[in-house]
């Protein structure tokens, strides 16, 4: 069965930047907080209140499916469920599905007067991707801030791998060893050693393309959906992906 996503709270990612004009302008506070929110659990539950608490208006983006890595199956809930569940919350105002890896492209929508993150993202140094850097000096290129709540922290993903079937038994008892026995600075040194290596990289070349559009309504001769094109995205991938 298809669900409906919550129209009174989910926002089109290409226009959404038209509302939060208006709310600016009436001097509204906007919230951000961005994340997949694959699982959700009492830590989302809690750093969404705590950051709601912080202004006028909470905004959360969820990153869209093509874009998340996390793993095998993941994430297990698709787009329409994880955005329905996020807008369930009472203290959500509004939600929006993100078509790409970082923030960075949602903040530039938003523009948000407080983009908020949970206290594990404080000491930024420990971010291997530098994501988080660059979405905290995006945020305060348009005037914004960014904010730590203090609430109690879980890890979607550590709850996923430890209870639910999304890995076979195999790799799921492999992957416990090797955390034993390796840790994670001795993990990142090895990777790092790795720049240094000459790859040969075989395999096929693929350019993924991606036509974003927004649905009208229903043609008048037909049952077809009558769309307005809004872009067209190109990403590299096969051993691309893996070279670049």
């Amino acid at each position: 069965m298809k669900l409906a996503i919550n129209s009174e709270k989910s926002l089109d990612f290409e226009t959404c930047s038209e509302v939060f004009a208006i709310y600016r302008q009436q001097g509204q506070k906007i919230i951000l907080c961005n994340g997949v929110f694959d699982l959700l659990h009492p830590g989302h539950i809690a750093h969404l209140q705590a950051a709601k608490a912080m202004g006028d208006l909470l905004v959360v983006s969820l990153t869209a499916t093509p874009y998340i890595n996390r793993g095998p199956g993941r994430p297990i809930f698709n787009d329409e469920l994880r955005l329905n569940s996020i807008a369930a919350l009472a203290c959500v105002d509004y939600v929006i599905l993100t078509p790409a890896v970082t923030a960075l492209e949602v903040i530039e929508k938003v523009r948000p007067h407080i983009y908020c993150k949970g206290d594990e993202y404080a000491q930024t140094d420990k971010d291997v991707t530098h994501n988080i850097d660059k979405e905290i000096a995006q945020v305060r290129a348009y005037g914004g801030d960014i904010r730590y709540t203090q609430e109690i922290t879980f890890s979607s993903t550590r709850l996923i791998n430890n209870y639910l079937d999304v890995v076979s038994p195999e790799l799921k008892r492999y992957a416990s060893e090797f955390s034993q026995q390796y840790n994670f600075a001795q993990i990142r040194d090895a990777v790092d050693s790795m720049q240094q290596l000459n790859v040969l990289v075989l395999g096929d070349i693929i350019i993924d393309e991606f036509a974003h559009c927004t649905v009208q309504g229903l043609t008048s001769k037909g049952r077809a959906p009558s769309t307005r094109f809004v872009k067209k995205e190109q990403h590299l991938g096969g051993v691309f992906a893996i070279a670049c």
